[in-house]
């Protein structure tokens, strides 16, 4: 029996589809995006000696949507607008502080992703959730009550969320109520749960007939472990072309949004000491959700001294906060005393200094400006009406 996995590049993936679709007038194929799609039927038409070829490919939400349909269901997948409208409506049923708080559709909208596109119905979700020790149980139900209140306002516009498309696919291909032909599952180095799980009734009703996952030469392909695990590969024999590693982490806990940025400053200045490129280095802090970043702020040495640069910097910030920011930062050349007064006159704090982040033996500070929201602004006044005799 031929081995499931394969590993390639995209070119080489591209390649391997034209010839399966060539050789067979039964089988599919199911492509990561319409990129691999476009250059594998562009192969396929070199390949052919006509003019006009038939191509079975389809993206995951396209099959998913087909397998539906073919078992005589069409529900209509709600919209994206439609999506946003009704968490901001849910939002607005909820009579709470928090609620009132800036971004927070978005974060709810964010966090029912991460359920839903995780494998996860709500009822899992709470189901799970009494099980585990909560920090706050009563939020969680909140923001339950949220999430219900949006699956009930996209019910009531007679559609479905697209997470339920894949679920009930995945459903139908395990009951073998609908029939589905071999698929060659094609480009993909990660799946959120809800697309794994179709890919698991696939191979689970032998309907899997080969996946390529795209590899390389360098580390960047390391990601695709997680993906090649769940399908049940065997990470030894990978590691010579996936340069597989395990992942280690560190947990700390700070104190405050600030002594955050200096621990993360301090981890990267401990990966550029041991001789980790700059390149290679991503930063993920949730001090710095919802931040902006201001690449670079010149003002031309005649018109230094002038306001020019306060000027610059307040459009900046004022762009930043129109999008939805709550942070702006920003790189100073550690030797440049004059910029890093300007920056801190203007409100920014020094978190910490990134030596030779952006150029060789060039030492750069962070700085970090954020605004308050009308939550803290409120809890401000509040406070400082206890602090006033008379007032309290």
């Amino acid at each position: 029996m031929p081995p499931l996995l394969h590993f390639a590049s995209y070119r080489e993936i591209a390649e391997e589809i034209a010839v399966r679709l060539a050789a067979s007038s039964s089988g599919e194929v199911i492509v990561s995006s319409y990129g691999l799609a476009t250059t594998a039927t562009a192969e396929l038409l070199r390949r052919s000696k006509i003019a006009a070829v038939s191509v079975r490919l389809s993206l995951l939400d396209t099959f998913a949507r087909r397998v539906v349909n073919d078992a005589g269901e069409y529900p209509r997948e709600a919209a994206e607008a439609e999506r946003h409208l009704a968490m901001r409506a849910a939002v607005k049923a909820i009579d709470d502080p928090m609620m009132e708080t800036r971004g927070i559709v978005a974060m709810m909208e964010r966090s029912y992703r991460d359920v839903r596109d995780g494998g996860m119905t709500l009822a899992e979700f709470e189901r799970r959730s009494r099980s585990k020790t909560l920090r706050s149980r009563q939020r969680t139900q909140m923001i339950l009550g949220i999430w219900r209140e949006y699956e009930k306002l996209i019910a009531h516009l007679q559609a479905v969320d697209p997470a339920d498309i894949l679920d009930r696919a995945a459903v139908l291909i395990e009951s073998g109520k609908v029939s589905v032909p071999a698929q060659v599952i094609a480009g993909f180095y990660d799946m959120t749960g809800a697309q794994l799980r179709i890919l698991h009734a696939l191979k689970k009703t032998g309907k899997v007939s080969a996946i390529f996952v795209p590899a390389g030469e360098d580390a960047a392909y390391a990601f695709a472990s997680r993906f090649v695990g769940s399908v049940g590969a065997m990470a030894d024999r990978l590691k010579p072309v996936l340069h597989i590693k395990k992942p280690e982490a560190t947990v700390a806990q700070c104190g405050n949004k600030e002594m955050e940025l200096r621990a993360v400053c301090h981890s990267i200045r401990e990966l550029l000491d041991s001789g980790v490129p700059a390149d290679r280095i991503g930063i993920t802090t949730r001090a710095l959700d919802r931040a902006a970043y201001l690449r670079l702020l010149l003002v031309a040495e005649g018109e230094q001294s002038r306001g020019v640069g306060a000027a610059l910097l307040r459009d900046a910030e004022r762009r930043a906060r129109a999008s939805g920011c709550r942070h702006l930062v920003l790189l100073v050349t550690s030797a440049n005393r004059r910029a890093r007064t300007f920056y801190t006159r203007h409100g920014y704090r020094h978190v910490g200094n990134l030596p030779g982040f952006v150029r060789p033996a060039i030492g750069e500070s962070l700085y970090v400006k954020t605004w308050p929201t009308r939550r803290t602004r409120a809890l401000a006044a509040s406070f400082d009406r206890l602090a006033t005799p008379g007032l309290a």
